[in-house]
């Protein structure tokens, strides 16, 4: 990706909350490697260093370990331009539940080597957000949950939920579904705007 030097324009803003020292470091080298070597980054320890003026953000990197509360309060108020990914040690779907209903776009795992947060990153800024297999399974009983029983969830959006809960990969999903790679990254990616919406909202989305 050419630098905002070559293109004449200032470079986008990033934000970068995360407890460690160490894994801030990490993380900033995330943020300029998967989108831009001179992005500005602005990087703090805890939710509430963060500025009040947010205006100018296009990437947010959050940690929801340290202070899980205030860091989705933090999500909450991010300006709509904003991509929103969480991070965190833990693939647990308790933890990262929440996050999803604050309207992030997708998460990283810091417990991952530096190439593959690099890789989720980019898939997410692609529209091509990934997720776990227990976080798949966690969210599919969670919007049968929030649908209503005369309007079952979405067919298409269900099998892939399955498929991806069962551990298999975006192209093994869509071999399976008989539907192409990209169609079933559409599935995810429609996966966490439904998840962010009011339950009322939700139950009546859920069916395309």
């Amino acid at each position: 990706m050419p630098s905002a030097r070559d293109t004449g324009q200032a470079p986008p803003q990033a934000l970068l909350v995360e407890g460690s020292a160490v894994a801030r470091n990490i993380l900033e080298r995330v943020l300029k490697t998967a989108v831009l070597s001179d992005l500005r980054v602005l990087a703090v320890a805890v939710p509430q260093d963060v500025p009040d003026q947010l205006d100018q953000l296009e990437l947010a990197l959050v940690d929801i370990d340290l202070d899980d509360e205030a860091a989705l309060s933090l999500i909450r108020r991010l300006p709509r331009q904003c991509w929103r990914l969480a991070t965190t040690l833990y693939d647990e779907e308790e933890r990262l539940l929440p996050a999803l209903a604050t309207g992030v776009h997708g998460y990283l795992l810091k417990q991952d080597r530096y190439e593959r947060q690099v890789e989720a990153l980019q898939s997410v800024l692609r529209g091509r957000p990934e997720m776990s297999p227990a976080m798949a399974r966690t969210v599919l009983e969670n919007l049968r949950q929030k649908g209503s029983q005369a309007q079952p969830l979405d067919a298409d959006l269900e099998l892939a939920l399955g498929h991806l809960g069962r551990g298999r990969s975006v192209k093994e999903t869509a071999r399976a579904m008989k539907i192409t790679s990209d169609e079933v990254a559409g599935l995810v990616a429609r996966v966490y705007t439904l998840m962010h919406q009011p339950a009322g909202a939700q139950g009546a989305a859920l069916n395309g």
